[in-house]
């Protein structure tokens, strides 16, 4: 469970583009009118092949991280051969958002085919507590959010850390400590702005404790 945190703005970030490179179609050569280049989908809805592709407000946060995300939407993208199904931009707003790095996101493409994807990331986290924790020791357990992308200085990404949440409750579950509880708690740090996460663990039982890991 990850507590609602209200977030201050966040300073605007500089435009980082990436350039996709043209590539003709061989059959489309042998077209006589001309048109928008477009293909068609597995199924049959229209696509577009992208002359470029912008990225704004991407800091901490590698614009790589998305792609998944737009193949939900049109399964024949990539960066090098970037094609969309028209009039899917709400869509792939919705989908970018589904990675849990972001607080808003914004598609448009213009009339010369050119794709902006702006991007509002989340604060970093300014640091990781741990409350409460006995069977496992602290280090262990940031050793796993560590792993995960999940430290201090990192985007902060609550879907990353209700999964790494679910994942050490069953460590505990595995030590016999099926009544443990792991819960989330995030505050805005008022000097840095960024966020302070705390991990609030109950793993006491009665009787014979097992040994730390």
């Amino acid at each position: 469970e990850i507590s609602a945190v209200p977030i201050q703005k966040i300073e605007e970030t500089p435009q980082q583009i990436a350039k996709v490179d043209k590539k003709s179609d061989k059959k489309n050569k042998k077209k006589v009118v001309k048109q928008e280049p477009s293909l068609t989908t597995q199924n049959n809805q229209e696509a577009t092949k992208l002359s470029n592709v912008h990225f704004v407000g991407f800091k901490n946060v590698d614009h790589n991280i998305i792609v998944p995300y737009l193949k939900q939407v049109s399964p024949m993208y990539s960066f090098e051969n970037a094609e969309v199904i028209n009039g899917q931009n709400k869509h792939i707003e919705e989908e970018i958002l589904k990675s849990g790095y972001f607080q808003n996101v914004s598609v448009n493409t213009d009339s010369n085919r050119a794709m902006t994807i702006s991007v509002k990331e989340n604060p970093l986290i300014n640091e990781i507590n741990i409350n409460g924790a006995s069977a496992i020791k602290d280090k262990n357990i940031l050793d796993i959010y560590e792993k995960n992308k999940i430290a201090k200085g990192t985007v902060f990404n609550g879907k990353i850390i209700g999964n790494l949440n679910n994942t050490l409750l069953e460590n505990y579950h595995s030590l016999g400590r099926e009544q443990a509880k792991v819960t989330s708690e995030v505050k805005q740090n008022a000097e840095s702005g960024n966020l302070d996460l705390t991990l609030n663990i109950i793993d006491y039982i009665t009787g014979i404790r097992k040994s730390r890991l």
